[in-house]
Parts: C-alpha cells; sequence; structure tokens
C-alpha cells in the first residue's frame, strides 16, 4: 500500500484554520466522513490515525473531491491537506477517506535503502527512483521528477506484478491511488510505501492530457516485498 506527498510551486501555501476530523475505527479500518461546501474552501485539513496504516482509501461519493485536494502529505499515522476549489463541487459531496490499520502492536517499519528503478516518458518528462526490494513490513520511498509540456492530470496506481500498460486508459481511473490535476511546470512526489503484503509489485504513472484522455507521458518501477 502506499501515501503520497507532493510538493510544487504551483500549489498553495498553508492556511491559517486547521480541521482535525475524527477516524472513527471499525476492525481494521478507520473512516473519516467530511461534507465539503464553499465554506471549507482554502481550510487545511489534517487527520491522525489512532494506530499506524497501510494507507489511505479515497472516495467521494460519486463527486470528484481529489480536484480540491492539494499539497497532500499522507504517512503511517495519518493525512494532511489543503481544500482549495470546492465552491465548485456537486452539492452534497462528502469526501470519505478509509485507512487500513496494522494490527495493535505491530514493530515499527524500518527505513529502505534506495536503488535505481526504470522509466519512460513520451510528450514531457517524468522519472522515478526508488528501491527494487524491501524487507517485509519496512517502510520506503518512491521519488517522482515530473515537468509536464502541457497541464495535465497525474494518475498513480499501484498493481501486482512487474510491469505497467503503456497508457493510463488500461486502467480504471476509480482505482487510481492519485487523480490530481498538474501545472505545466517542473514537481516532485514522494510516495510511501508499507512493504506488505510479500510479493512483486509496480507503480504506473502517467500524465493524461484531460481534455483527450490520451496519454502524454508515463513512467514505471517495480520491487519485492520479500521477509
Amino acid at each position: 500500500m502506499f501515501l503520497v506527498a507532493a510538493s510544487s510551486a504551483a500549489y498553495g501555501a498553508g492556511q491559517a484554520k486547521v480541521l482535525h476530523p475524527v477516524c472513527v475505527v471499525s476492525g481494521d479500518t478507520c473512516t473519516v466522513r467530511m461534507a465539503m461546501s464553499a465554506a471549507d474552501n482554502n481550510v487545511s485539513v489534517s487527520i491522525t490515525t489512532p494506530r499506524k496504516n497501510h494507507g489511505a482509501v479515497i472516495t467521494d461519493n460519486n463527486h470528484t473531491p481529489f480536484n480540491a485536494m492539494y499539497n497532500v502529505d499522507e504517512t503511517s499515522t495519518g493525512i494532511s491537506f489543503e481544500l482549495q476549489g470546492t465552491s465548485g463541487l456537486a452539492p452534497g459531496t462528502v469526501l470519505i477517506i478509509v485507512f487500513k490499520l496494522l494490527p495493535a502492536g505491530s514493530p515499527a517499519a524500518s527505513a529502505a535503502p534506495a536503488a535505481p528503478a526504470s522509466a519512460s516518458s513520451g510528450t514531457g518528462e517524468l522519472s522515478l527512483s526508488g528501491p527494487s526490494s524491501n524487507k517485509l513490513g519496512s517502510s520506503f520511498v518512491y521519488t517522482l521528477s515530473a515537468h509536464p509540456a502541457v497541464a495535465a492530470l497525474l494518475l498513480a496506481f499501484e498493481i501486482p506484478g512487474s510491469s505497467c500498460a503503456a497508457v493510463a486508459s488500461a486502467y480504471s481511473r476509480s482505482s487510481a491511488r492519485v487523480h490530481q490535476s498538474v501545472p505545466a511546470s517542473a514537481f516532485r512526489v514522494t510516495f510511501h510505501f508499507t512493504a506488505e503484503p510479500a510479493g512483486a509489485y509496480a507503480l504506473c504513472l502517467y500524465l493524461v492530457n484531460p481534455a483527450t484522455s490520451a496519454t502524454e507521458a508515463h513512467a514505471s518501477a517495480h520491487w519485492t516485498n520479500a521477509a
């Protein structure tokens, strides 16, 4: 499972007001539900999970709150982000964030050493770096450096196996772990992972033309989680 933190000069600066919604635990998950409205514009959100988590699954009652989430920073203990442009969301939009919690008493994950990862690009530039193997249960990161030729959508998918499709349309957008508008300027994104479960996995990244849905650039990397 992975988490993502983005940084870009094009994203807005942090705001003074911060919301701290409660994450409600049920079994091995923790869920936050936030009704979103114009009043939430330019508000920061910080959520802390009651124990470490594998990552967050974000949904939205069939609307698109991803477009309102900026400066997203996810860690194994929660998530923080800024809400912008919420006045453009459909009435009744509810942002739902579900965390998969680690079992109580799990040992702290240790960082894995970095190693080069493969990357490819079309229009625009993308490059990925990160480890090719990880100790089961450890934490590790992949770093994306990007410079889109035009404004685009950044889509990221984590899939089982060791290869990615050449185009983003091979995957359902509803399964994208990141679905974010990005500017035609350089930016970096850091993906935070926990090496669970065991097996081979791939990170598939795409810059997509928002008007035509054509894939303008793509990059991929894969790794193995093992004991």
